[in-house]
C-alpha cells in the first residue's frame, strides 16, 4: 500500500496509545480492569435503582473505585459482580458499539456520562513510562503532523500522556478551543459518529487521503474513518476481511514499520 502523500497521523487514546489489557506495573492490574469496574458498577446500580441523579451515581462509583485502588482490591471487586450481569452488559455493548451510547439508550444519561466515569481511572498507579512509545512519537513527529482524536475527556488525555511520559505538545491541534486535541469537550457526538472525524478534516484542511487514523476499534474507528476516505492503521489481533486503505497490526509499535 502506497501512502506517500500522508501528512497527518491522528491517534486514538484508549487501547491505542496504551494497551488496555497490558499490566505495566506488576500487581496493579490493567486499565481495562479499571474501566470494567466503572461500567459494571454503574450498570449494576442503574439496573437496580435507575439513574434519577447521574452525578450522585457517578460519585458513588468513583468513591468505591478509589477505595479499591487504595486497598488493592479492584480485581476482587470485579470478580464479585454476577456473571449474568456482566454478560448482559457485554451483549448490550456489542449492540450499541460504545459504552456511552449504551448508557444513553438504556438509561437516558447524557453522552458524556461514561467518559466522566472512566476519566477517574488512576492512570498514574497503573501505567508507566513507555520508552518505546516515546521513541515512536519522536520518530513520527519528525515526518508528520500528529494529533489526537478521542472520545475521552481532555483531563484523561493529560493523565495518560503524563503517565506514559510522552509529550502532549507533540499532538497539538488548532481546535479553536482551550483543548489541544479533539476530545469529548470539542465535539457534540462521539465515535462512531462521523462528527469527530469530520472535525479532523475541518481542522487540518487536508484531503482524507492525506490522513492516517490510528485506532483499535473496528466499528468506532475503522468504519467511520474509511467511510470518509481516510487511511487507517487498525491496532488489533482479531480477524477482519481485508479492506482498502486499512492496515491491521497487533501493536502500536508496528506503526513505525508502516509510516
Amino acid at each position: 500500500m502506497n501512502w506517500k502523500n500522508i501528512k497527518y497521523v491522528i491517534f486514538d487514546v484508549d487501547g491505542t496509545l496504551y494497551g488496555k489489557k497490558r499490566e505495566y506495573i506488576p500487581g496493579r492490574g490493567t486499565v481495562q480492569n479499571s474501566h470494567e469496574f466503572f461500567r459494571y458498577s454503574a450498570f449494576s446500580k442503574a439496573r437496580e435503582e435507575g439513574i434519577p441523579d447521574p452525578e450522585a451515581l457517578a460519585n458513588e462509583v468513583i468513591q468505591e473505585y478509589k477505595e479499591h485502588i487504595q486497598n488493592n482490591t479492584l480485581l476482587e471487586a470485579i470478580a464479585s459482580f454476577p456473571e449474568e450481569m456482566k454478560m448482559h452488559y457485554d451483549n448490550l455493548l456489542e449492540q450499541y458499539h460504545s459504552n456511552g451510547k449504551l448508557f444513553t439508550n438504556i438509561f437516558d444519561t447524557d453522552a458524556g456520562f461514561v467518559a466522566r466515569l472512566v476519566g477517574n481511572t488512576d492512570f498514574a498507579s497503573i501505567l508507566a513510562e513507555d520508552k518505546e512509545l516515546c521513541g515512536l512519537v519522536e520518530y513520527l513527529d519528525d515526518k508528520y503532523q500528529l494529533g489526537i482524536m478521542t472520545s475521552e475527556v481532555f483531563s484523561t488525555v493529560e493523565k495518560v500522556t503524563n503517565a506514559l511520559a510522552i509529550p502532549l505538545s507533540a499532538f497539538h491541534m488548532k481546535t479553536d478551543t482551550p483543548f489541544l486535541v479533539i476530545c469529548s469537550e470539542v465535539v457534540k457526538d462521539k465515535k462512531p459518529s462521523l462528527e469527530p472525524f469530520e472535525k479532523i478534516l475541518e481542522i487540518t484542511g487536508a484531503h482524507p487521503s492525506e490522513i492516517v487514523y490510528v485506532g483499535d476499534l473496528y466499528h468506532s474507528d475503522v468504519v467511520p474513518a474509511t467511510s470518509l476516505g481516510m487511511n487507517v492503521i487498525h491496532i488489533s489481533t482479531d480477524e477482519y476481511p481485508e479492506q482498502e486503505n486499512v492496515i491491521r497490526v497487533p501493536s502500536i509499535y508496528d506503526v513505525k514499520n508502516i509510516l
